[in-house]
């Protein structure tokens, strides 16, 4: 009989002929050799084969499977992919961009303007500067000190910055009238973690001495902050309320918590319309 491929036979022309047509193994059905860029994953060898070399799709080019920290930027599941799992370099562990310590201006990168921002944020201005960004000697508050040592590491200096852990979750008002009262429902994903709660009730606190705060847990993800200041008004933006927080994952996100105002009104007790937007930041 004449020889054709598929017979079992390699013959001239051929480069291998295993006498079947199945694609998965070394040998393909039009007796060519199988590899990786084919479009035909190997069984046993390749864990894909889309048959492109794009690495910023789900199949590298090297027909492995990509994967946070391979260094390759997955267009459609990653915001940044450093090829590391250092969870404190600006991209998480989990792919997503992060602040990290000493970036004030949140540009991922240090330099002046950062310094600045903390020494601003250090006398007292309304800025918002998390303490696990902003505190990088690690001493519990933002000073001068911590502006300098970002300064000395923006110019190149061998500096080592500490911020700690995000421990809190801080409420700003970054748009509305002037206020005396204000309510806002919290939701969250317990799987991010839980508002600290002692013996005195959950721990929040007013970060302007003239304002009362009332914080009620309603449910196991969801609590109700009010916030009154009879002798002085919420102006925007303001740095509000400040609640302990237990992070249960490696980056604590704004996009994790679900914020309602339910009601605000003025210092003539006329409600506010609109309604102001409040953010939920990691602190």
């Amino acid at each position: 009989s004449l020889a054709s491929c598929g017979d079992g036979v390699t013959d001239s022309g051929e480069a291998c002929d295993d006498g079947n047509v199945d694609d998965s193994d070394a040998c393909l059905s039009t007796c060519v050799l199988a590899s990786c860029g084919d479009g035909i994953v190997q069984a046993g060898v390749e864990a894909c084969d889309d048959g492109n070399t794009d690495d910023s799709d789900a199949c590298l080019s090297t027909c492995v499977l990509a994967s946070c920290g391979d260094g390759m930027l997955q267009a459609s599941a990653e915001t940044c992919d450093d090829g590391n799992l250092d969870n404190s370099d600006g991209c998480s562990n989990a792919c997503l961009p992060q602040r990290f310590c000493g970036d004030g201006s949140n540009d991922r990168r240090l330099t002046a303007s950062d310094a600045l921002m903390l020494l601003r944020r250090a006398v007292g201005q309304n800025l918002v500067c998390p303490d696990y960004v902003c505190d990088v000697d690690g001493s519990g508050a933002i000073t001068a000190t911590d502006a300098l040592m970002v300064l000395r590491k923006a110019v190149g200096s061998e500096v080592s910055l500490n911020c700690g852990p995000v421990t809190s979750v801080m409420f700003r008002v970054e748009s509305g009238v002037p206020m005396v009262d204000l309510e806002l429902l919290v939701e969250f994903d317990a799987t991010v973690g839980d508002f600290v709660e002692e013996a005195g009730g959950l721990q929040c606190r007013a970060i302007d001495g003239a304002v009362s705060v009332s914080a009620t847990r309603l449910s196991r993800q969801a609590l109700r902050i009010e916030l009154f200041s009879p002798g002085a008004v919420v102006v925007s933006p303001s740095n509000t309320v400040r609640c302990e927080f237990a992070p249960a994952v490696s980056e604590l996100r704004e996009s994790d918590f679900d914020l309602t105002v339910t009601g605000a009104s003025d210092a003539n007790s006329i409600g506010v319309v609109p309604l102001p937007a409040v953010r939920a930041i990691p602190w």
